[in-house]
């Protein structure tokens, strides 16, 4: 199902008070118009694309129009999610799994 269908299906039952959508395309331009334009919640548009000649993220010009807020991830953000090299430790699946 996609994502955008989810939080469609979201909004009208309320569940969240900020949908965060990590897309740069604009397929779903419409659907996230109707959420904060026509039902009031906000959505955020967060923004993973750079612009060649600057390095920074930014989104596209219908998402940034839209979207009630909007993030960035930087170089940073990345990195600080990475996991260590080398992984010294063993990973293991959770004894629930068994």
């Amino acid at each position: 199902m996609s994502i955008m269908r989810l939080i469609l299906r979201d909004t009208f039952t309320k569940k969240f008070d900020i949908a965060y959508v990590l897309k740069n395309d604009t397929d779903h331009v419409e659907l996230i118009r109707i959420v904060t334009e026509e039902i009031g919640l906000q959505v955020c548009i967060v923004s993973p694309y750079r612009q060649r000649n600057r390095g920074i993220p930014v989104p596209a010009p219908s998402l940034k129009r839209i979207g009630t807020s909007k993030l960035y991830i930087d170089n940073a953000d990345l990195i600080a999610c990475q996991i260590t090299d080398p992984i010294i430790s063993p990973i293991r699946k959770p004894v629930s799994w068994n």
